[in-house]
């Protein structure tokens, strides 16, 4: 009887030791986990750090005059940005010309330029080229009030004056940097830099 014993339990054990396998204890496989990697404790994973947009530009203006775009140039350089200097021309800006109708020829012209000195009349020039050519121009205004005063004074010394809206160019100035050099300005240098240029603001945009 204890031998049939002893048989069945090295069988029992002999079965158990054929089929187990290490790790597999009748649970099932876990499969490895996908996403994001959870960090241990005091684990830093560096993240690249945004670059500025390929070919923008901090673009500040407009200034009026170039003496004060150098000026602002130069205040640029201390807070330890190089700034190029760029001029355009404003062409949206209307004017008021007055003016004598163009004589017959070149001749005629010269007689009405004495006329008008013998009147007292010394601001004028003789129009030389283009569709005017041989008027008289007696001024450009940027406000029609002074146009007019200028007009009703030409007629009361007896010349046919006549006002015309013209286009009166503006030069401006910029000043550019690329973002990938220095930001756009904090409020407090954009606020020294307009003592110098009133009216100056700044814009990031693509490069000249």
């Amino acid at each position: 009887m204890k031998f049939t014993i002893y048989t069945l339990l090295l069988l029992n054990l002999g079965f158990f030791v054929w089929h187990y396998r290490p790790g597999d204890a009748g649970l099932p496989a876990v499969e490895p986990m996908s996403g994001p990697r959870l960090l241990r404790y005091g684990e830093v994973v560096a993240t690249p750090a945004a670059a500025a947009p390929a070919g923008q530009c901090v673009t500040l203006g407009p200034v009026a005059k170039q003496a004060r775009a150098e000026a602002v140039r130069a205040l640029l350089a201390e807070f330890g940005i190089q700034a190029e200097t760029r001029m355009t021309r404003d062409t949206s800006r209307k004017g008021y010309w007055v003016y004598l109708p163009p004589a017959s020829s070149r001749q005629a012209a010269r007689e009405t330029v004495q006329a008008l000195k013998a009147k007292g009349v010394e601001d004028y020039f003789v129009v030389v080229t283009g569709g005017q050519k041989n008027a008289i121009s007696l001024g450009v205004f940027s406000r029609a009030e002074l146009a007019r005063r200028r007009l009703k004074a030409m007629k009361k010394k007896g010349f046919p004056a006549k006002i015309e809206r013209v286009p009166l160019p503006r030069r401006e100035y910029w000043l550019d940097w690329p973002v990938s050099a220095h930001p756009p300005l904090d409020a407090d240098r954009l606020a020294r830099l307009g003592e110098l240029a009133p009216d100056l603001g700044q814009v990031q945009q693509a490069c000249p």
